[in-house]
């Protein structure tokens, strides 16, 4: 190693410390820097500055496409999530464009020119819908793509010192950097938006709960509830009525079967109480059933059972008796006709539909609530792994400042300050 090597990696080693706030760091470069443009650098460096000059602009035409608002506020919601969808594509690929620019050098503008053509396949379709929502956005953010294009291709064929490369990539990683502190800024704004959307949604919420509590306070509602109450044990005495007229003829249905073989007499009558012993005997006000019963008992011999089986059949029958089935006949009668007097009562109640709206509202405002939630908790990665984002592009900016101006640059970011006040579930 000469000694001139020797000397100049003394000084690399050693350096100079520099501590510099990030919202100076492109200024304090400059100054730093641009020296070292000669005349004969200058009409490429300015293709650069222009280059970079597009890269911030494209960032700002983003933020304008992102945040612009429909002429036509009433699409419906399937051609607006249509429209969402599209826009958040064009959005995210226009971005990933500018991510993806490589380094200037000399195998800059085919590399640009091979990201900008997969750029022009995935924004294609997007591009020709949003038109037809944002034309003047997505043009002037097109336009922009077109200069950073037209730019790349006055760049081909030419060199640069070595040195003037690295600046101007040093100053598009800086570029990027402050493009995404604005998307960063664009959230938060959009963070506290929402926020304040979630606000109004939970004074809503709140109004809507009392609304029901008062309704819940009134004397209409007490009188419902106690109509209500009798529903409920009318209702759980006509089950009990259901299940003992079943109880009662459940045992006789093979002996009805057969009997019904070997007469014409009763064959309907008892095809009902087979298929609904409840309809059977609510359709037999005559209770014509007793004949059929006393018919099963009459030629109970013919019917083919064995001995005991017929004993307990026998006895099932002498059970059923004509005061026994006309007591449980109008007293079923009785009963139904409470319970469809009560419940046209209760039809008549008008606070039922009432809460019953103000309960669906409660769901979807708590719905609403929700999703909300969880744009904010989406926005809020976002920034986090734009955080980490530019802590990546700040590292690389100290690494190659400190190799090509051998200073130790130490980059002061400013902490972030959410102040979000996330919700709880109501």
């Amino acid at each position: 190693m000469g000694f001139l090597d020797a000397l100049k990696g003394m000084f690399k080693a050693k350096g100079e410390l520099v501590e510099i706030p990030l919202e100076q760091l492109e200024s304090w470069f400059d100054g730093k820097t641009k020296h070292k443009f000669s005349a004969r650098d200058q009409t490429i460096s300015a293709l650069y500055d222009q280059f970079d000059t597009k890269i911030k602009e494209a960032a700002d035409k983003i933020v304008a496409l992102e945040e612009a608002e429909l002429h036509n506020k009433n699409l419906p919601p399937r051609m607006l999530a249509y429209m969402v969808g599209n826009r958040n594509n064009y959005i995210k690929q226009v971005r990933m464009l500018i991510d993806n620019i490589p380094k200037f050098g000399k195998d800059f503008p085919d590399k640009f020119q091979k990201v900008l053509e997969d750029f022009a396949k995935k924004t294609q379709k997007s591009y020709v819908i949003l038109q037809e929502f944002f034309a003047n956005e997505t043009k002037d953010l097109a336009q922009t793509v077109g200069a950073l294009d037209r730019l790349s291709r006055q760049i081909v064929g030419t060199t640069l010192k070595e040195d003037l490369m690295e600046i101007e990539n040093i100053n598009m990683d800086i570029a990027k950097i402050h493009e995404k502190q604005k998307e960063q800024e664009s959230l938060k704004n959009k963070i506290n938006d929402t926020q304040n959307e979630i606000n109004a949604k939970q004074k809503e919420y709140t109004k809507t709960k009392e609304r029901i509590a008062k309704r819940k306070e009134s004397k209409a509602y007490a009188d419902l509830m106690i109509l209500k109450e009798l529903a409920e044990e009318q209702k759980s005495q006509a089950e009990k009525l259901d299940k003992g007229i079943i109880e009662m003829f459940a045992p006789l249905a093979r002996a009805f079967r057969k009997y019904k073989r070997i007469t014409v007499d009763h064959e309907k009558l008892i095809e009902k109480y087979l298929d609904d012993p409840i309809k059977g005997l609510m359709g037999d006000s005559r209770l014509r059933i007793i004949s059929a019963i006393g018919g099963v008992e009459n030629n109970i011999d013919k019917l083919g059972f064995e001995k005991k089986e017929k004993k307990k059949i026998s006895d099932k029958l002498a059970a059923i008796t004509k005061e026994k089935l006309q007591e449980l006949y109008d007293l079923y009668s009785k009963l139904r006709a409470l319970v469809s007097d009560t419940q046209e009562k209760l039809d008549e109640y008008r606070i039922i539909e009432e809460l019953t709206q103000l309960e669906m509202d409660l769901d979807a405002i708590q719905n609403n609530i929700n999703r909300l939630n969880g744009t904010i908790d989406t926005d809020i990665k976002k920034i986090t792994e734009l955080d980490t984002d530019i802590e990546h592009l700040v590292n690389g900016v100290t690494d190659k400042v400190k190799s090509l101006l051998y200073i130790h640059l130490k980059i002061k970011i400013k902490p972030q300050e959410l102040n979000i006040e996330k919700t709880v579930q109501v």
